[in-house]
């Protein structure tokens, strides 16, 4: 059995290759390209202010403001983000305070 040398341009020919036989010649997979997902967009979109909102801010104690951004999805989902900040310009802006009062609990 004669290899050709390295370097060389002639390819081994079939009785000369070593190995296990192949019943099929191996074609390389194209990979699946997934499909995007739908973009869940905002349809509309409104701005409240939250009256009821009774925090204090925590830099300077001041009572805090809150504004809600509601978001109505094309999915049909509906988005509220509540976003409290200071009432004076010390710029504090957190994330709500939840507390629970009058829950009793479960038996």
């Amino acid at each position: 059995m004669n290899l050709p040398s390295i370097g060389s341009d002639r390819l081994p020919s079939l009785a000369d290759r070593r190995g296990a036989p192949r019943s099929a010649d191996i074609r390389a997979l194209r990979p699946r390209t997934a499909r995007p997902a739908p973009l869940d967009r905002p349809l509309h979109m409104r701005v409240r202010d939250v009256l009821d909102f009774f925090e204090k801010c925590p830099e300077c104690g001041y009572p805090a403001q809150a504004s809600a951004v509601e978001r109505e999805m094309a999915s049909g989902r509906v988005e509220v983000v509540v976003s409290p900040s200071c009432g004076l310009p010390c710029g504090w802006r957190g994330a709500p305070r939840t507390t629970v009062t009058g829950a009793a609990p479960a038996a």
